[in-house]
């Protein structure tokens, strides 16, 4: 918990972490985010750059931060705890598909 709360923008993600050349952007949320950072640091000593991304909503998604690593990373990988259809996954696919 935070000594001072402050508020949150509805729809913005967080970047937690991001380098030079990265090929892989993890977009997580909730408590899938820890994992994230470990699948990050796993692709690193591999010799591949991860992003990570606190996506903090499933609706709204962040298109600004979506749409930037989508057209600069080879993979985009989303984890979530929540449902297989219609949850956080389905809502990039769904941004992916309009920003074509």
């Amino acid at each position: 918990m935070k000594d001072v709360p402050r508020a949150i923008p509805i729809g913005q993600a967080e970047l937690l972490q991001h380098g030079e050349n990265d090929r892989v952007a993890i977009f997580a949320l909730g408590a899938l985010v820890p994992m994230g950072q470990e699948v990050a640091a796993k692709l690193e000593g591999e010799g591949i750059s991860s992003a990570v991304i606190n996506a903090r909503f499933t609706k709204p998604v962040d298109v600004a931060m979506l749409e930037f690593y989508a057209g600069s990373v080879d993979v985009i990988v989303t984890l979530e705890d929540h449902v297989l259809k219609g949850g956080f996954g389905s809502a990039v696919l769904e941004e992916l598909n309009v920003l074509g």
